[in-house]
């Protein structure tokens, strides 16, 4: 199974994805981004822009924010709250 395919299928199952599951796959994204080896747009002549959206990498990223951990990352660890 392709990571685009396991992505479609966890975005289909909606609320009932496996979160674990969902974390697994969306390790594997992020790794396929950092290396190259998928991109969220590619140049496509035939589109009026130049490029194409590869809109099954957004939808695991928005898989991996929705079933993440928040985090604190301020320099002040939540003394200055905006």
């Amino acid at each position: 199974m392709t990571l685009e395919t396991e992505i479609g299928d966890l975005v289909a199952a909606g609320a009932g994805a496996d979160r674990e599951i969902v974390r697994g796959v969306f390790a594997r994204l992020r790794e396929a981004l950092s290396s190259g080896f998928v991109r969220a747009a590619e140049p496509d002549a035939s589109s009026p822009t130049g490029w194409r959206v590869n809109t099954w990498v957004k939808q695991g990223i928005l898989l991996g924010f929705r079933c993440g951990d928040m985090v604190d990352a301020s320099m002040d660890h939540g003394k200055l709250p905006f």
